[in-house]
């Protein structure tokens, strides 16, 4: 990501007119997870570039991925009131008007999605769930059994999180949950840990949460945290949720050996931190969960990697 980003950023320099390269810098950002710089850059580009389909499309994802759903929502459907339509821009329009609640109007988007491709990734679950959100149950048997025949042939139709509301089938979760896991979270071929053997006197466990505040999962893990014998283990908390004074966040930070901060940093640059710091064994807190990082995982930085807790399925991978 880093070569592309500064050679586009480079051309751009050269040739600041082209529509072409502000849609690549969006996505180049948006794929190395650097939202908050893609929407900096998006809020320029968008009224130099407003009837480009790639700005558009990149800049109003970069805005959900930051839970900015009503200003994605904005965003998005000035465009398609435009006739600037494209199945991805009617698919986030969704994203964003589902993430803003409004079930409703999200529920037309994903049908827009689907007339043009019924198979248009996770459009089938998140239509599935807008309606039962709406208490719409006209349609939702014919959906559950599409999902459950499209999983079979290897289709990425639903989320896993969601799937747990449709099939409590722990086979068809698991399938739903690898090619999930497949498609977005794919290991990488060139992993960070290839089987080397770390000799410490105490045992590096990594803790993964965007959850170190007021939330359940901090309730329920806040006393196994402090109980850790700390003679035989080194714990580390690697938070990339919101910042908090609260005080649970004062309680956690003291029952760790290290806090660290890492929301300014990618998922390849936490687990090549992760790495450095030779993590022995690293739990995921969230699964897939709201505000996630799964993708650190792919990287392979510790020997033994766990989903706990914050997620009471598999992640199929």
């Amino acid at each position: 990501f880093e070569t592309s980003l500064k050679l586009i950023v480079s051309a751009m320099h050269h040739h600041p007119d082209n529509q072409m390269l502000a849609g690549n810098l969006l996505g180049i950002l948006n794929e190395a997870k650097m939202f908050e710089k893609a929407i900096g850059q998006g809020k320029q580009l968008i009224q130099q570039f407003p009837d480009d389909l790639n700005v558009i499309n990149n800049y109003g994802n970069a805005l959900i991925q930051k839970k900015l759903y009503r200003e994605a929502a904005i965003v998005l459907d000035s465009a398609l009131s435009r006739g600037l339509e494209r199945i991805d821009l009617w698919y986030h329009s969704g994203i964003a008007l589902r993430g803003s609640l409004d079930f409703s109007e999200a529920a037309k988007r994903f049908k827009r999605t689907l007339v043009d491709d019924p198979k248009y990734d996770l459009s089938l679950g998140y239509l599935l769930d807008a309606l039962r959100q709406c208490c719409d149950w006209t349609q939702v048997s014919d959906i559950q059994r599409a999902i459950e025949e499209r999983c079979e042939t290897g289709f990425v139709v639903i989320d896993p999180f969601t799937m747990m509301a449709v099939s409590g089938d722990p086979i068809r979760q698991r399938r739903v949950a690898e090619l999930y896991a497949e498609k977005f979270y794919p290991q990488t071929s060139d992993p960070l840990w290839t089987g080397e053997v770390y000799s410490h006197d105490r045992i590096r466990v990594g803790y993964l949460s965007a959850d170190y505040h007021e939330h359940a999962t901090s309730y329920l893990m806040a006393e196994l945290f402090e109980s850790h014998d700390k003679s035989q283990f080194e714990t580390y908390a690697i938070s990339f949720g919101k910042h908090s004074d609260g005080a649970m966040r004062q309680r956690l930070v003291r029952a760790f050996d290290h806090f660290i901060d890492v929301n300014d940093k990618t998922d390849r640059e936490v687990a090549e931190m992760m790495r450095e710091l030779e993590i022995d064994i690293a739990i995921d807190l969230n699964g897939y969960t709201k505000h996630n990082r799964t993708g650190i995982f792919a990287y392979r930085a510790a020997p033994i990697q766990i989903n706990y807790l914050g997620y009471p399925g598999t992640l199929g991978a």
